[in-house]
């Protein structure tokens, strides 16, 4: 290769990384969130939530207690974990939860309501579970 090639090439390598400094030097200004992909699946599982028992996204992903929203918190930690093979850490990340314990908790939950067919843990598995797939 010549000399002068190998310049050329150095140049537009400088010019592509200056570009993206640039760029992330925007993106960090003006706070911009990246999310690179949902689960596959998850947006059903939100839909469904909302139709069957009228859930939306935001009180699934928000602090309440309320029994049937920590059923279905914890079938989506369930879901993405067992089903779809996320990680723990990548599963905090989609749920908005502090840690990874509370969904290793949320999954080994659900591990427990299927093996002993707790009834109202079935009505909502039943509800769910063709997307559990």
């Amino acid at each position: 290769m010549s000399k002068q090639l190998v310049l050329n090439k150095i140049d537009h390598i400088e010019k592509e990384l200056q570009q993206l400094r640039e760029m992330i030097k925007s993106m960090v200004e003006n706070e911009v969130t990246v999310t690179l992909f949902e689960p596959q699946g998850i947006n059903e599982f939100y839909e469904r939530a909302l139709t069957i028992y009228g859930v939306t996204r935001e009180q699934i992903l928000g602090k309440s207690r309320k029994t049937k929203i920590i059923l279905l918190r914890q079938l989506l930690c369930y879901f993405l974990h067992d089903i779809r093979d996320y990680t723990f850490d990548g599963i905090v990340e989609i749920t908005g939860y502090t840690d990874h314990s509370s969904v290793i908790h949320s999954s080994q939950k659900i591990k427990t309501y299927l093996q002993t067919e707790d009834a109202k843990f079935m009505l909502y598995w039943n509800n769910f579970k063709d997307l559990m797939k």
